[in-house]
């Protein structure tokens, strides 16, 4: 059976018009990837501390097996930075990971912040201690854990009825707070 979907646009004579899903392997959609073909989001990680040329990274991205031998020894407050802003994360989908980067760059920022508030721009480029260091190659490696999430774009059960009803509820501690927002639908076999 061919994979493929009728979509229907009414600019285009009234008609429906058929597409090929086996076309495109992914998309990215809201800096996530998107699988047309099982109609599913999913996480791309990128790590790459190569330098910079016009704001692109020369080198090739590395992968979960190569951090032990590509992180630089002297790893900085900037590269990790730079590396934990490139996972862009709108829905809020991959917070545990995000979050513990978070925490990373707090507990760096106040290990090395004698008496001022604030980074300066020489401490943006010092070599973090060994045991930061290490801290954060676990955290890198945990990151392409993310890479077998994967949700369905759609979450509505084929077998809803009735009002979906927002549940949204919080929590926080010393180091974060979080929220949460679902959906929930009553379902025909009388279940949540």
């Amino acid at each position: 059976m061919k994979n493929a979907a009728v979509i229907y646009n009414p600019e285009v004579n009234g008609e429906s018009v058929e597409v090929d899903l086996d076309e495109f392997a992914h998309e990215k959609i809201l800096g996530m990837r998107w699988d047309p073909k099982h109609d599913m989001f999913d996480f791309k990680v990128k790590i790459n501390f190569s330098p910079k040329y016009k704001n692109v990274r020369k080198g090739e991205n590395i992968t979960k097996s190569q951090i032990e031998s590509s992180v630089p020894t002297s790893l900085t407050p900037r590269m990790v930075l730079s590396q934990v802003a490139s996972v862009y994360d709108p829905l809020g989908l991959a917070t545990p990971y995000t979050l513990a980067a978070k925490v990373l760059m707090r507990k760096l920022c106040i290990e090395n912040n004698t008496n001022d508030k604030t980074l300066t721009n020489s401490r943006w480029d010092y070599a973090m201690s060994a045991e930061s260091r290490i801290e954060w190659m676990d955290f890198f490696k945990e990151l392409f854990d993310i890479e077998q999430l994967k949700f369905h774009r759609c979450l509505k059960p084929n077998n809803a009825v009735g009002d979906p009803m927002l549940v949204i509820f919080s929590d926080g501690s010393k180091l974060a707070y979080g929220t949460c927002a679902y959906v929930r639908w009553g379902t025909d076999h009388s279940g949540i």
